[in-house]
């Protein structure tokens, strides 16, 4: 039996379909518009509902955090990655609100200070991004850098965190 379920939350400046297996949220979709992530939903998991009621703790903190009212999430999640990647995100999670972290910062952080371009790759591999913070993880020079949402979504949860960000350099 499937007991995976989705919806599409759209709210001011974030889009993104969520993926829940049971009770914990399994995916942050920012890179589809909803008619796309519908489609791969049901696609992908043939009897995955379309239902908001597993999602009311993560929309209500989604826009907690979209109106200024929420730093930080609680909405209960499961991550399936490598030991390697698993670190990187625990130790993206821990990034404070309005701060940002390098790529190299977190690499040093977990103990493999040479595997800056891995911690790269991991991070872009997040499947619950803003609640996961990897959008606060930076290249090493101040650049803003990549994001699966696309740079513009990026500066846009980093300024409306307090980050300032000009031409794609945090300043």
């Amino acid at each position: 039996m499937n007991n995976h379920c989705h919806y599409f939350f759209d709210y001011k400046f974030l889009k993104a379909g969520l993926l829940a297996r049971g009770d914990d949220l399994i995916l942050i979709d920012i890179t589809r518009g909803r008619d796309e992530f519908r489609d791969t939903m049901i696609k992908e998991h043939a009897l995955c509902c379309e239902d908001a009621g597993p999602f009311a703790d993560v929309i209500r903190e989604l826009t907690e955090y979209l109106n200024g009212e929420r730093a930080y999430f609680t909405t209960p999640y499961s991550l399936e990655g490598s030991s390697f990647q698993l670190k990187v995100w625990k130790q993206t999670a821990r990034i404070p609100h309005g701060s940002v972290k390098t790529y190299r910062d977190i690499a040093l952080e977990i103990g493999h200070p040479k595997a800056v371009r891995a911690v790269g790759s991991a991070v872009g591999r997040n499947s619950i991004p803003i609640i996961i913070p990897c959008h606060r993880v930076i290249k090493t020079g101040g650049q803003a850098g990549q994001f699966g949402g696309g740079t513009e979504l990026k500066k846009r949860l980093l300024t409306h965190e307090g980050i300032k960000v000009r031409n794609n350099w945090i300043v």
